[in-house]
């Protein structure tokens, strides 16, 4: 279902609201048009029928908060975009609720320090990321909080929080 509206040069323009259905008749995105171009906040379903989240537009950009969440409600990932980038902390979650990953964002890249954790809610590894790539030490912990290791690699953090490691140099701590 789509609006849309005949201009004065016989061009057509989407306008009004716009509702997008899975084969199965279910809503999969609710949002709306103004001058052609996606505005206000889309609403986005699973196939369920429950709630996938929903991403804010301001004239065709994605532009302030996003939420997306798990098939069982809880939320997957919640972070702020400008202009079509993520700006600010993107959060990352187990579908059990607790906070997987805090990263910084600033222009689209993951800038400043990077803390992901276990699913326990301990860190897991701390790292300072300048432009999607690691700087200075990260450190490592166990599930119980017992540093585990120093490391000096290159991560590339992608895909809301996918993490690819090259292999690196590391240093085990040794136990006190």
């Amino acid at each position: 279902l789509k609006c849309t509206a005949t201009l004065k040069d016989g061009s057509e323009e989407h306008r009004g609201p716009s509702v997008d259905f899975y084969g199965s008749g279910r809503i999969k995105r609710m949002f709306s048009f103004v001058r052609g171009r996606v505005d206000g906040r889309m609403m986005i379903y699973h196939e369920n029928g429950w709630k996938e989240g929903y991403i804010t537009y301001r004239a065709g950009a994605m532009t302030g908060p996003i939420v997306i969440y798990y098939e069982t409600g809880r939320v997957r990932y919640s972070g702020f975009n400008v202009d079509g980038k993520t700006h600010g902390d993107l959060l990352v979650y187990y579908p059990t609720g607790v906070v997987a990953a805090r990263m910084p964002h600033r222009h689209g890249k993951v800038n400043g320090r990077a803390i992901f954790y276990h699913e326990n809610g301990r860190k897991h590894m701390e790292a300072t990321v300048v432009n999607e790539v690691e700087h200075g030490m990260t450190y490592q912990w166990d599930s119980s909080g017992a540093l585990q290791y120093l490391r000096h690699p290159l991560i590339y953090l992608c895909n809301y929080g996918v993490l690819q490691v090259a292999h690196c140099v590391e240093c085990q701590v040794p136990s006190v």
